[in-house]
């Protein structure tokens, strides 16, 4: 009886065991159903309903690499407007070729010297200078007014500033504040070189808020009678005839080269001058860059 009982007791136990063992291998699978489950939807590959998507904008390749392309204007270059805007932009004063443009790669306008800058407003307010012949000198005196109407013509609306003193190569003019006039008292001045440039305009383009005005420029040597593409001369363009380095009249330099220039203008150096169009539609000059 005793026996049985235990049996009986052992069976219970057994039940009991596999009971449990199938209890932890259902929990398994489901946690396994549940796991491969998880996956599949993360995947994409079921779906429990409405799944939040992602949407990637396409960008336009081109809008990034193309910049938007100006509106432009070719000008005449033979117009009055373009040659006196180039004109003014270069000092004529002195001998030689102006190192200031020539030998540099770029010259703004904020870093010029208020003499240079002086000497690019005379270009248009030496017509108004009064003079005064005194023996071996000469007296000359100009209004405060033309200089600065002269000077902000090139440079813009209120640019001038009034100056005790400038010097343009061969005079200083001082200013007098009583008259309110810049007067100098001039000698001789002169001199002669053997080293020149020929420039000439090749385009005048306008866009929306600038005007570029490009010039080829040769450089003539006279030493190697020779014709060059950059001050330094170190890049030497061809040699050149006795017939092409003497200057007659109505057969100079600039007579000669200037049709060079324009007919083998990729071959020569070029100078981009620069200039802010106004909201009164009046330009400024803000500087010259070698471009080629």
């Amino acid at each position: 009886m005793k026996e049985k009982e235990e049996l009986k007791e052992e069976l219970k136990e057994e039940k009991k065991k596999g009971v449990g063992s199938k209890i932890v291998i259902v929990l398994l699978i489901l946690v396994v159903l549940g796991l491969v489950g998880f996956i599949a939807y993360d995947k994409g590959y079921i779906s429990l309903g409405k799944k939040e998507t992602k949407i990637e904008e396409k960008k336009d390749s081109t809008s990034n690499t193309k910049e938007k392309e100006e509106k432009k204007e070719e000008l005449d270059i033979e117009s009055t407007e373009v040659q006196d805007l180039y004109y003014n932009s270069n000092n004529h004063l002195g001998v030689g070729i102006d190192e200031n443009v020539y030998n540099s790669s770029e010259l703004k306008v904020s870093d010029m010297t208020e003499d240079y800058k002086m000497g690019l407003a005379y270009n248009i307010f030496k017509k108004d200078i009064n003079t005064k012949n005194e023996g071996t000198y000469t007296i000359e005196n100009v209004s405060e007014e033309k200089v600065k109407a002269a000077y902000e013509t090139v440079f813009g609306s209120n640019t001038y500033k009034k100056v005790a003193e400038f010097k343009l190569y061969c005079a200083n003019f001082k200013y007098n504040e009583s008259q309110k006039i810049y007067e100098a008292v001039t000698g001789g001045c002169g001199g002669t070189s053997g080293f020149g440039k020929v420039d000439t305009i090749l385009s005048a383009t306008k866009y929306e808020n600038r005007l570029e005005i490009v010039s080829g420029v040769v450089f003539i040597d006279a030493e190697t009678s020779a014709m060059y593409k950059d001050y330094g001369k170190k890049t030497k363009i061809k040699d050149l005839t006795e017939d092409e380095m003497t200057n007659t009249l109505g057969n100079t330099w600039e007579t000669k080269f200037s049709k060079y220039i324009k007919e083998n203008s990729n071959d020569v150096a070029q100078y981009t001058y620069t200039y802010n169009i106004n909201s009164d539609g009046s330009y400024s000059y803000t500087g010259v860059k070698n471009t080629k």
